[in-house]
């Protein structure tokens, strides 16, 4: 007797629940080899079209003429036209694996597979952004230009980052629990609990996207829905024990491979990428880290600071509100690639931002503006004269007069944001 006739055809309905799966996990699978990965950096698909097959599609499909490639953004135009072609490649997928296994010989086994895929794939995801945050370096820190930025002028993303920045030990503590969910997810015994917990924390991660129009939202949408994928299985077992209160049964554990060795190496393997993986990274920020801290705060000038006396062509400026000629305040932030911004903020409350190079050595501060006035202003070289680690005098030529600014830095202690720090007791609220 053939397979044929010991397997009869599934009904329509199952026929049709049968291709909706296999459709869900086409789609992952696609999507994890996506041609823009979460670096938003071209990956070796480039060289096969599928840029060009994208944009292809968002001009025939949509009318769309697509010129901006995902960088910094993981919701641009191509982003979503690539989205509706990997959807078209899952259905194409799923009808071929339909028609080719009509009976479904073969679903258990590849289901397994494909499953397992997509639970590695979120592991691996959970583990690089939750050591991102355990070592707080995705969020940043609150610098100085934070300072005084208004918060009406702050955009709902910047306002999101900079609340998470104001607590690294809250951020530290958000990152530990995505490395605990991938590193439970990379085992197939702990994949039901790592599932849960990642369910949870991408909830809350989709729910910020969206509330505060981070441009991350297709690519933790996904994330939240593999966890889902992974913890359907046990839909019904959930269901019995968490709401009917009824007693389950474990689920059969059985070996992956029929040869001990195999299952072996597998093991070995899994666990070279759980501690190297994760080493990799936390070695790479701290290299990182080390960009950032380099030097202490008040070698390198950074802060904010008070514009005490503000010389232009020999007259001194007095602090009107109405003089746009005249400082408020300088603000200098370092980043951790390097580069150096001087923000001038105006008595009129205007900021005109700089690309700044500050040498100690040579005492000298030079800055040119970014953007469009970069064409417009000519680079400003100032003479640095440190009087102490909180004073400071400018000398140069500004508005084509020489002018002579005298300064201080405003401490930390100034800034509640950053001084008020924790305490155990509070007698009442204190919102401010």
């Amino acid at each position: 007797m053939t397979d044929a006739q010991t397997l009869p055809s599934l009904p329509f309905h199952g026929q049709l629940k049968r291709f909706f799966g296999h459709c869900v996990a086409a789609f992952f699978v696609i999507s994890m080899f996506e041609p823009f990965g979460i670096f938003g950096q071209l990956t070796l698909t480039e060289h096969l079209g599928v840029p060009a097959l994208v944009k292809w599609a968002g001009r025939i499909l949509f009318g769309l003429d697509i010129k901006t490639l995902p960088g910094g953004s993981g919701d641009t135009t191509f982003n979503y036209v690539a989205v509706f072609c990997y959807a078209v490649l899952a259905l194409l997928s799923a009808a071929v694996w339909c028609i080719a296994d009509r009976r479904a010989r073969q679903d258990a086994l590849i289901h397994d597979w494909l499953r397992s895929m997509v639970r590695l794939y979120l592991a691996a995801m959970m583990m690089f952004y939750g050591i991102h945050k355990a070592i707080p370096l995705q969020f940043g820190r609150i610098g100085p230009v934070d300072l005084l930025q208004p918060v009406g002028q702050q955009s709902p993303m910047g306002m999101l980052w900079r609340f998470m920045a104001t607590s690294p030990a809250y951020t530290m503590f958000s990152g530990l629990v995505e490395v605990l969910a991938g590193v439970l997810l990379a085992f197939r015994r702990t994949s039901l609990v790592g599932a849960l917990i990642t369910l949870g924390v991408m909830a809350q991660v989709v729910a910020l996207n969206f509330c505060y129009d981070v441009p991350v939202k297709l690519f933790s949408s996904r994330l939240f829905l593999m966890s889902l994928f992974v913890a359907a299985p046990h839909a019904s077992r959930l269901y019995d024990f968490f709401i009917l209160n009824r007693a389950t049964e474990a689920e059969p554990m059985r070996p992956r491979f029929t040869r001990k060795w195999l299952n072996a190496l597998s093991f070995s393997l899994k666990w070279v990428v759980i501690v190297g993986f994760p080493s990799l990274l936390i070695l790479t920020m701290q290299q990182h880290l080390q960009a950032v801290w380099k030097g202490t705060r008040s070698e390198r000038l950074e802060g904010v600071w008070k514009v005490d006396e503000f010389r232009l062509g020999g007259e001194v400026l007095p602090p009107l509100a109405t003089d746009g000629r005249r400082w408020s305040h300088l603000i200098l932030q370092h980043y951790s690639n390097g580069d150096t911004n001087a923000v001038c903020q105006l008595m009129t409350g205007k900021e005109e931002w700089h690309a700044a190079r500050l040498d100690l050595g040579a005492n000298r501060l030079s800055f040119k503006s970014s953007g469009s006035e970069a064409k417009k202003k000519p680079a400003v070289d100032f003479a640095l004269k440190q009087d102490s680690s909180t004073q400071i005098t400018l000398n140069g030529n500004l508005l084509d007069k020489p002018v002579s600014i005298k300064m201080h830095r405003l401490p930390d202690k100034d800034f509640m944001l950053i001084s008020r720090g924790f305490h155990w007791i509070n007698e009442s609220p204190f919102i401010r």
